[in-house]
Parts: C-alpha cells; sequence; structure tokens
C-alpha cells in the first residue's frame, strides 16, 4: 500500500472491491467517452454488472495471475482502478507489459493517484504498451509525462479511435533503469562515478536504440565503475587553469590547483561504443560553458574542450 496523501492510499485490489470497482469503471467511462461513444451503450443498466463479473474473474481467474491490479481509496471509497498484465502476444511484442486499465474519477485528476496508480502496476524499469483513445489530449499529455510515446499505430475499438503508446525502458542490473528515446537510452536515476560523484548517464548507440539487449550497457557499466572524477579534475585543470587566470579570471584573483578543480563538478557522460564524453559543470568559472574531456574506452584523454 503506498499513501499518496493523508486522505489517499493506493494498495492491491481485492476480491471484496469488485463492486466498487466496476462502479468506478463506468462512470469514468461515461465521463471519458460521452460524445464519442453511443449513449444506449454508456447508459446500458447491465454495464456495471457486467463490470462486475470482468473484476471477478480479473481478481480470482488463475489464467489472469500475471496481471498486477490496484485501486486508490480515498475515506474508503475507491477512487482509481488500474491493471497491467502481460501482453496480449508476448512473442510478437517488443515490450514487458500492456497497461490495460488506468482510470480515475475526473473530480481526482491531479490529486496524485493516477502517477501512484500507474507505479502501482508497471515497474518504473519495465518497457510497456498502452491504447488510448483519440482524440482524449489529457490522458495523451498524462502518458507522455510518464515516458510513453505515440508509435504511429491506430485501431478502432467499439467505434472509438485508439492509438498505442509504447514506453521502451530497459533496467540493467548495475545501472539501474533506462527510457529509450530514438536516439539514446537516458538512466531514470543518477549513476555515481567510482561511488563517488552523481551524472547523469546516457547511452548513444551508433546503430541506434534497440531492444535493450545492446553490450553497450555492460560498457557504460564498466566505464562508470573505472571513471575517476578526481582524475577528470585534474584533467581539466591541466588543459583549462592556466587558460582561466590569463583570461576568464577578470578582477579575481588567480586560482591554483585545488581552488579551481573544486568548482570543477562531473554533470553527465555520453557512452558509445566508440569513445565516452563527459560533460563537466565549470562552477561559473567559464561564464556557465561546459567543459567537455572526450576519451577512448580505455578512459585516455583524447581532448578537453569548452562547449556552449
Amino acid at each position: 500500500m503506498r499513501t499518496v496523501s493523508s486522505s489517499l492510499t493506493v494498495r492491491p485490489a481485492r476480491v471484496e472491491d469488485v463492486a466498487q470497482m466496476a462502479r468506478v469503471i463506468v462512470r469514468c467511462w461515461r465521463e471519458t467517452y460521452r460524445g464519442l461513444m453511443p449513449d444506449d451503450v454508456l447508459d446500458d443498466p447491465g454495464l456495471v454488472p457486467r463490470r462486475e463479473r470482468f473484476w471477478t474473474a480479473a481478481l480470482t481467474d488463475e489464467r489472469y495471475r500475471g496481471n498486477r491490479v490496484a485501486v486508490a481509496e480515498r475515506d474508503g471509497s475507491l477512487i482509481g482502478v488500474a491493471m497491467s498484465g502481460p501482453p496480449m502476444d508476448p512473442a510478437a511484442a517488443a515490450w514487458a507489459r500492456q497497461l490495460y486499465v488506468l482510470y480515475v474519477h475526473a473530480e481526482d485528476h491531479g490529486t496524485g493517484a493516477g502517477p501512484a496508480l500507474l507505479e502501482a502496476v508497471l515497474d518504473p524499469g519495465e518497457s510497456a504498451a498502452l491504447w488510448v483513445a483519440d482524440p482524449n489530449p489529457r490522458a495523451q499529455a498524462f502518458y507522455r509525462r510518464h515516458g510513453f510515446a505515440a508509435d504511429g499505430t491506430a485501431q478502432d475499438d467499439d467505434g472509438v479511435r485508439e492509438i498505442r503508446m509504447v514506453r521502451r525502458r530497459h533496467r540493467h542490473p548495475d545501472l539501474g533503469a533506462f527510457e529509450a528515446s530514438p536516439f539514446e537510452w537516458r538512466a531514470l536515476s543518477p549513476v555515481r562515478l567510482a561511488g563517488t560523484d552523481e551524472v547523469t548517464l546516457v547511452l548513444t548507440p551508433i546503430a541506434g536504440v534497440d531492444d535493450g539487449q545492446s553490450p553497450l550497457f555492460d560498457t557504460a557499466a564498466g566505464v562508470v565503475r573505472r571513471l575517476e572524477p578526481h582524475a577528470l579534475r585534474r584533467t581539466v585543470a591541466e588543459a583549462c587553469l592556466e587558460l582561466y587566470n590569463d583570461t576568464w579570471r577578470q578582477d579575481d584573483a588567480e586560482l591554483d590547483e585545488p581552488a579551481f578543480t573544486a568548482r570543477i563538478t562531473p554533470a553527465a557522460v555520453d557512452v558509445t561504443e566508440e569513445d565516452v564524453t563527459v560533460y563537466l559543470d565549470d562552477g561559473g568559472l567559464f561564464g556557465q560553458h561546459s567543459i567537455v574531456v572526450y576519451l577512448d574506452l580505455d578512459l585516455t584523454v583524447i581532448d578537453v574542450k569548452l562547449a556552449g
């Protein structure tokens, strides 16, 4: 169970919740799809009983034990429901999970219930896909904020146009979870270089983003273990300290190496199959430029430059 606020919690669904879950779903459908679906479908008196049977099966049938089902509860009443499970066709899908249900009462949008439900049924490191009504700009924006992007696939479900949105994620045992864009994998949490400074880690596969099985992840893990921030700072001092004292310091006193390196902070590391690029915050020494250190995969320094 997760406490979102003093009155709102998210927890695993139980069989005794099915009546409330059915009512939440039907209410949310009416709030979301009025005007997109026929009124006689949304107002069918048999809709709630059918949803009760659906949720009873979802929570008790052995066939669905791979699903994760969660509810959001406020002051003893359910206000949201979510469910994920294996993809319909696991062999063909390029993602680990499918988000099948995520609904929250309209009056509870913005309370944190939606993100908490999503997190309850999808691990942050899992790749996932979902179908969302189109148009439904609010829901689509919500999913984009949580790493999903439309993949260009659309379908018609009972007269409602839907688009597919996919979140490409990969979890590495040493580096944590990554999110994919068309050109890179970006770590969702900072990683520590040689157990010290935290940086943003980006992997840029030369051939483009793959399914997350690239050996580049292991290469990056080795770089993170071996890349020594103190050595980076000394390298930057050797290349840039004289430049600072001669050109950039203006009316400030000259800096010695310890004072100079104390101002330099590693901020991001980009790893490819061929080289490593480290971006360091200049601490205001060079007018908020980035200091960029280029290295090969053996971590031999190739060049140091100011950028930005």
